[in-house]
């Protein structure tokens, strides 16, 4: 018989315990499925993502009875049924023991934790057709159910609320990282849908503790938050420093093409002054036409803000780039938004 886990080590005199986190488990003592069956079904499930390998040394029913706020039968119970199945063994006066998963015996498992499954759902669902609904109906409520993960609720809970796809996917790995020592989960919003939801989409994927904007559209964020209760906060950016190396080697009198987007034009043309100085001279672009590519043409160099690649691309000849105006968050701003989600979470917990 092939086993899919580990060996069990034989040549070890210290036997390895089993991870107690696997029994820290919630079981629901109000489902058809009863509580031995649920504790079994659980192991069994642990054992074929390897939280549990052969070898493993199980609690005692003494000592799983107290993780799991059971009855020590109901764990004997459990514990019987896994051994008669082959999961476990155990040396007479010693301990109880994994002996791993082979694939003969996951399949048997398998049916009947969807038979036990069925058991629950049938009931279910010929009282939603007796109601009147319709499969279709029923069908898109339980994807509606099951669309979003389980929160932890355990860790702080920040959502990044950004102008379209490339800025979310840019920003959240970012405050991911910079908020690792809470062990912060960060998630994406795009704008226009956190707009046009009114807020709404932040309570459909969980409880957040703070929402983050660039503060460019901080005030739009700002607003919708209020009305939602939910705490907002501002995100500072700096150009990074190889954009301010490239801007300030530009020799005097250099004509920069900016092309970027209305909102960013007054804010970038500003900074690009700052760090060039009063020498250089700097016209910006925010459309594909004619008289932008004849604004571009008398230009030396060109700049283009993260979201205006397509539109340099389409302004430009073939074979001119043009220098992404990057920005990065200022440490200082992240620093503020650490302080404000832990103040938050230990708030609502």
């Amino acid at each position: 018989m092939t086993d899919l886990n580990h060996d069990i080590d034989k040549s070890s005199d210290e036997p390895k315990h089993a991870d107690r986190g696997v029994f820290s488990l919630n079981l629901d003592r109000s489902s058809a499925i009863p509580a031995y069956q649920q504790l079994k079904f659980h192991i069994i499930h642990a054992l074929s993502t390897r939280r549990l390998r052969a070898g493993d040394v199980m609690p005692s029913v003494r000592e799983a009875s107290q993780l799991l706020g059971l009855a020590p039968a109901t764990v004997q119970r459990t514990y019987g049924e896994l051994r008669q199945e082959g999961f476990l063994d155990s040396k007479p006066g010693h301990y109880v023991f994994v002996t791993g998963l082979d694939s003969r015996r996951a399949d048997r498992a398998d049916q009947n934790r969807y038979s036990s499954l069925r058991d629950v759902l049938v009931p279910v669902y010929v009282n939603a057709r007796s109601m009147g609904f319709t499969d279709s109906e029923i069908m898109s409520t339980l994807e509606d159910l099951t669309a979003h993960e389980e929160v932890d609720r355990s860790k702080p809970r920040l959502a990044f609320v950004g102008l379209g796809r490339s800025v979310v996917d840019k920003y959240v790995p970012i405050l991911a990282d910079a908020l690792s020592v809470l062990g912060a989960e960060v998630v994406g919003v795009e704008l226009d849908e956190f707009i046009a939801s009114d807020g709404a989409v932040l309570e459909e994927i969980g409880p957040v503790h703070l929402a983050v904007s660039l503060v460019s559209w901080l005030s739009e964020v700002r607003e919708i938050g209020a009305r939602r209760g939910i705490h907002t906060v501002g995100l500072l950016v700096e150009p990074s420093p190889e954009t301010k190396r490239v801007l300030v080697s530009y020799p005097y009198g250099t004509k920069i093409g900016l092309i970027t987007e209305p909102r960013y034009v007054t804010n970038v043309a500003a900074i690009i002054e700052q760090l060039c100085g009063p020498q250089v001279q700097v016209v910006t672009v925010v459309e594909d036409s004619a008289v932008s590519k004849k604004t571009l043409a008398s230009c030396d160099v060109y700049v283009r803000t993260f979201r205006a690649e397509e539109l340099a691309r389409s302004l430009l000849p073939p074979g001119v780039e043009a220098t992404e105006f990057r920005v990065l968050p200022v440490q200082a701003s992240l620093e503020h938004t650490e302080a404000l989600l832990l103040q938050h979470w230990l708030e609502a917990e």
